[in-house]
């Protein structure tokens, strides 16, 4: 070692360090004045990497504007006012106030509903819309952790953006990232927000989209990213410039749109994870369809949300068929274990059987938690006629003939398969009957997670057109939707018939949550009693599921064949606690259709399974904060 050119270094770098100091004359800080070490921490990490590839990237920060500086005070003065340009070419300006421009909105009265959705002016609040109203103008709930409970079509979507303003306001924060479980959802919901923030927030940027298609969808995103410098890699370089592209600065943009996975890689113990941890860190998290994810990615939520609890970041789960167990799971991860017992009290106030249904379940940051119920919407309450079909499960021309004969007299059914594979098998029997003629002036399509992107899109768009709430005169006379699980949550459509291969209870649910999900004339139902939902299930002398079993646990399909047994119809919204509870509370079934042995084995089997994609996810986990 040349111990003359370390000593130069050590010189050099003392030197620096004084010059620093005089320019910047920063503020003696100890680490015993932070509360909490690991929101510092996480903060201070993802700033570094962030303020360190911007300064690195000359198209975005340009050294050429510095002016040959005299003083290390000139220097700085140029070089912050470059700065200052360059985050307003990459629209973090706004976030540059940090409360300074907003520290007045905190006293200032929460918004109504209506305020902040000028949409519903003149019409009537749904019931746990009208809640959150109350509670929040009444200062009956506080910043934290929110999980609305509500039937599909009750408006969550409006009223966790309600929630999340309210909250923004409080906490002088602004802006949200609302994460969904599919593309298609996200899709979706990021043109509903777009045209949201157009009306709340004219002066707000464009909200990004960041998942595997967002390109398709943002027209903001540039076909180059700018160059880095400095980094040890090549792949790090990409990585870095990637997070220069406007869809993938989601996270770090003030609002942002996406699937679930972009907000879980912030738990994980990945390269630039606590970047996104920054970005979350500024504004409310929303993750619609909590209910809808399997062991592996509840053990990241799980982490993410104590994260959240140490960045005190606002969080509103929705979902519509949420288990006891799975929201005891989230609360008390929020919480920590500090408050366990308080947040357990507040769960188990009711029992599984008497358990209110809609319900709100708060576990502010900074108050005691509550579980508040409200009414259910009288108006949309509704039973939906079960049909069920012994040995249709895989046979696919007879399910083609049932879609076929359930439209004899017009209207639009969706037949929902589990498997790509069998959608498309469907799909063929029927082009089959299109081209002998017998399936004449009737809409033919099929939409599944496997086509090219610009195919998906093309479709999805076609989709949501066709048979959303303002598709009109696109609606068709007579049509066949083939999908796979791609419609099953968050997409707002609608269907007059839904088919549907057997599935867990919830997603049943959920799937009829698209079946006259929107009011319309008589005449537009073609004569239907009302809304049906036909179950293809395996024939009735035996219990297997084919394929159907690569995609549920086999557990979850026996006790949901269980429920369906002699059941004539779905009382929705009466009936969501009894039927998700009998498929997840694991207590005994009420009759003798799944023989003991059989469902213990697939219980054992099950078990198994959680606790190994349990220990799958642990690996990959930040550590505790």
């Amino acid at each position: 070692e040349d111990t003359s050119a370390k000593a130069l270094w050590d010189r050099w770098r003392r030197e620096l360090f004084k010059l620093l100091v005089s320019v910047l004359k920063p503020p003696m800080i100890r680490i015993e004045k932070f509360k909490d070490a690991s929101e510092v921490g996480a903060k201070l990490s993802g700033l570094i990497v962030l303020a360190d590839w911007i300064a690195s990237n000359n198209e975005v920060y340009h050294y050429d504007r510095l002016s040959e500086p005299t003083t290390a005070e000139n220097y700085f003065s140029a070089a912050l006012t470059e700065a200052q340009a360059a985050l307003k070419r990459l629209e973090f300006d706004v976030l540059d106030d940090g409360g300074t421009s907003r520290s007045d909105t905190a006293s200032k009265p929460l918004p109504t509903f209506r305020e902040v959705w000028p949409e519903l002016s003149g019409r009537m609040l749904r019931p746990v819309q009208q809640l959150l109203e109350d509670m929040c103008c009444q200062s009956k709930l506080l910043p934290g952790l929110a999980i609305i409970e509500a039937p599909m079509g009750e408006g969550k979507t409006e009223a966790a953006i309600y929630l999340a303003e309210c909250w923004n306001q409080l906490t002088q924060r602004r802006g949200c990232y609302l994460a969904l479980p599919t593309q298609a959802t996200a899709n979706q919901i990021y043109h509903r927000y777009q045209r949201f923030l157009a009306t709340r927030r004219p002066d707000s940027p464009v909200p990004r989209l960041v998942h595997g298609m967002a390109w398709l969808i943002d027209d903001f995103t540039p076909n180059r990213t700018p160059e880095t410098h400095g980094e040890d890699t090549d792949k790090s370089r990409q990585l870095a410039r990637e997070w220069f592209r406007p869809a993938r600065r989601a996270l770090l943009a003030e609002d942002g749109v996406g699937t679930i996975d972009q907000v879980l890689m912030a738990a994980l113990n990945v390269k630039f994870g606590f970047l996104r941890m920054l970005g979350l860190s500024a504004k409310t998290l929303v993750i619609d369809e909590v209910h809808a994810y399997d062991e592996y990615m509840t053990t990241i939520m799980k982490r993410l949300l104590e994260w959240c609890r140490a960045l005190r970041i606002n969080v509103v789960l929705l979902s519509a068929t949420l288990s006891l167990r799975q929201k005891r799971e989230l609360c008390e991860s929020y919480s920590g274990k500090e408050r366990s017992e308080e947040v357990v009290a507040v769960l188990t106030r009711w029992n599984a059987e008497t358990t209110p249904y809609p319900l709100v379940t708060c576990i502010p940051l900074a108050s005691h938690a509550v579980a508040i119920p409200s009414d259910a919407d009288q108006a949309r309450s509704r039973d939906i006629r079960l049909q069920v079909h012994p040995s249709l499960l895989e046979d696919f021309d007879q399910t083609a003939r049932l879609a076929v004969e359930s439209i004899a007299n017009g209207g639009c059914v969706c037949v929902l398969a589990n498997t790509v594979k069998a959608s498309q098998a469907i799909f063929e029997c029927l082009q089959q009957r299109q081209c002998d003629g017998s399936l004449a002036n009737t809409e033919l399509l099929l939409f599944h997670a496997r086509f090219p992107a610009w195919r998906r899109s093309e479709i999805e768009t076609r989709v949501t057109d066709m048979f959303g709430k303002v598709a009109g005169t696109r609606r068709p006379q007579r049509a066949i939707l083939v999908a796979t699980q791609v419609v099953e949550q968050s997409l707002d459509v609608d269907f007059d018939v839904m088919l549907s291969q057997i599935a867990p209870v919830d997603l049943l649910l959920q799937r009829c949550g698209r079946v006259w999900r929107h009011e319309r004339e008589p005449a537009e139902r073609h004569g239907m009693a009302g809304p049906v939902l036909h179950l293809l299930l395996p024939s009735g002398d035996d219990l297997k599921f084919g394929p159907s079993e690569n995609v549920y646990d086999r557990e979850i399909l026996l006790r949901t064949l269980s429920l369906l047994h002699q059941r004539p119809c779905f009382k929705l919204p009466a009936e969501f606690r009894e039927l998700i509870e009998g498929c997840y509370g694991g207590g005994p079934l009420t009759n003798a259709v799944i023989p003991s042995e059989e469902l213990q084995r697939a219980s054992e089997r099950r078990v198994e399974k959680q606790k190994t994609e349990q220990a799958q996810a642990r690996t990959h986990l930040l550590p505790l904060p």
